[in-house]
C-alpha cells in the first residue's frame, strides 16, 4: 500500500523536498519504524485480556468462599486484591492507547509534508488524486487510535476465554463457542451486505464535495451566467444519491444488528441456564454458574467493541 495517488507523481523528482524522500512511501514501511512499540502494544494486549479473568475469578472466590463462610475478612482481602488488578488493568488500557495515539502522530509528521506537496502538483495539474490524500492519512490515523484496530488487536486473545469455559465445564464451553461462531457469521452477513452500499455512499459523497469544490473556483461565472439553479440541482442529485446508498447500508446493519442483540442475549441466558442445571444435577459450585456467563460475556466483549 503507497501514500502516493500515482507513479508518475510520487517519483517526480520536483516533488522531493530537502531530504529528497518524496517519493513512493510504504504505509508498511512507515510502520514498521516503529517496531519496538508495536511490540509493546502487543505484549500490553495479551497482558490487558489475561487480566481480564479477574473478575471472573474473583465472582467465583465471592460465591464460593464468603457467601458460605460469611467472612468479611475474607470478603475484604479478595476486594482488594481485585482492585489492584483491575487497576493495573486500566493503566495498561491507558498506556497501549497512549502508544497508539503517539504512533499516528508519529505517522503524520512522517509523511504530512510529502502528501501536501504531492497534493499541491496533483492540484496543479488539475488531477483529483491529491485531494483525497490529506483525508486519507486523517482516516489513517484515526484508525491507529480508533476502536477498530483495538478490537482486532484484542481478537487473537479471545480463545483465553474459552478455554477457561471449557476448564469450568465442557457443556458450558459448547454453548459458549455455538453462541461465538453465529456472532461470527453475522459479522461476516453484515460486513458482506453493507460493504457495496457504503463504498457506494463513499462515491457519491466524493463526487457531491468535488463537484462543489470546482464549481466554487468558477463561482463567478456560473453567476454571472445564472447557472446556479442548474448547479444546484446537479448537486441534489448526487446527494440524494449518497444519502439512499447511506440509508440502504444503515438499514442492512440495523437488521443484522438486531439479530446479533438477540443472539447475544439468547446465549447468556442459555449459559445461565446450563450453570443452573449442572449445579442442579452435578457436583458443581454456584461460582461456576456465575464464572461461566461473565467469562463468555468478557469474551464477546473484547472482540466487538462499541465505535
Amino acid at each position: 500500500m503507497a501514500l502516493s495517488p500515482s507513479k508518475a507523481h510520487a517519483d517526480d523528482p520536483k516533488s522531493k523536498g530537502k531530504s529528497g524522500k518524496f517519493g513512493r512511501l510504504p504505509l508498511i514501511t512507515v510502520l514498521g519504524e516503529s517496531r519496538q512499540a508495536w511490540v509493546a502494544v502487543f505484549i500490553f494486549s495479551f497482558a490487558i485480556n489475561f487480566l481480564m479473568l479477574a473478575p471472573t475469578i474473583y465472582m467465583m472466590q465471592i460465591s464460593d468462599r464468603v457467601m458460605t463462610s460469611r467472612s468479611l475478612t475474607t470478603l475484604l482481602m479478595l476486594s482488594l486484591v481485585a482492585m489492584v488488578f483491575f487497576a493495573v488493568n486500566g493503566a495498561l488500557e491507558w498506556a497501549r492507547t497512549s502508544i497508539m495515539v503517539r504512533l499516528g502522530v508519529r505517522m503524520d509528521k512522517r509523511v504530512g509534508a510529502r502528501l501536501l506537496a504531492i497534493s499541491h502538483r496533483c492540484e496543479l495539474e488539475q488531477s483529483p488524486d491529491g485531494r483525497r490524500l490529506l483525508s486519507d492519512l486523517q482516516q489513517v490515523r484515526m484508525f491507529l487510535t480508533g476502536h477498530s484496530l483495538l478490537a482486532a488487536l484484542d481478537a487473537p486473545w479471545v480463545p483465553i476465554f474459552a478455554v477457561v469455559t471449557f476448564i469450568l465445564h465442557p457443556l458450558l464451553f459448547a454453548v459458549t463457542v455455538g453462541g461465538g461462531v453465529l456472532m461470527a457469521l453475522l459479522t461476516v452477513l453484515t460486513e458482506r451486505s453493507t460493504h457495496e452500499p457504503l463504498i457506494d455512499a463513499q462515491n457519491s459523497a466524493a463526487e457531491a464535495q468535488q463537484f462543489v469544490a470546482i464549481n466554487m473556483r468558477h463561482g463567478d461565472v456560473i453567476e454571472a451566467m445564472g447557472m446556479f439553479p442548474q448547479m444546484l440541482r446537479r448537486w441534489q442529485e448526487k446527494q440524494d444519491m449518497h444519502l439512499i446508498k447511506q440509508a440502504q447500508a444503515s438499514d442492512r446493519a440495523g437488521v443484522t444488528q438486531s439479530i446479533s442483540k438477540f443472539v447475544r442475549a439468547t446465549n447468556q441466558g442459555l449459559s445461565m441456564a446450563v450453570g443452573g442445571f449442572l449445579f442442579v444435577t452435578s457436583d458443581v459450585s454456584p461460582g461456576i454458574v456465575f464464572a461461566a456467563s461473565y467469562s463468555r460475556v468478557g469474551s464477546w466483549g473484547r472482540s466487538k467493541r462499541s465505535p
